[in-house]
């Protein structure tokens, strides 16, 4: 049994195929994620894998792309305090793996 292949489409200023590659990787078979150059070049880009039963909790804005296999649910901040100084905002989604 064959995997897909991971596929990462660069974009950024005075580009603008990078929705049409993506979406041809896709049809080839490939799973693709598109990603700004200076988000690469500064590091921001990262693979997470989760294993069984494990969760993470995340900006819903850093959430690029998940497996099928891991659950996904949003939920408000609780504590006025975190709310106002964690610099996370009103919402935190969890991811629970595997995958």
């Amino acid at each position: 049994m064959s995997t897909k292949p991971n596929v990462l489409v660069l974009t950024g200023f005075g580009l603008n195929c990078d929705h049409e590659t993506a979406y041809a990787f896709e049809l080839a078979g490939a799973t693709a994620k598109r990603a700004h150059i200076n988000a690469v070049i500064a590091g921001d880009v990262r693979e997470h894998t989760l294993e069984a039963g494990q969760t993470m909790k995340v900006d819903p804005g850093h959430i690029a792309l998940y497996d099928p296999s891991v659950a996904y649910d949003i939920a408000t901040v609780r504590g006025l305090k975190n709310v106002l100084f964690s610099g996370e905002g009103l919402f935190l989604a969890s991811l629970k793996g595997a995958g």
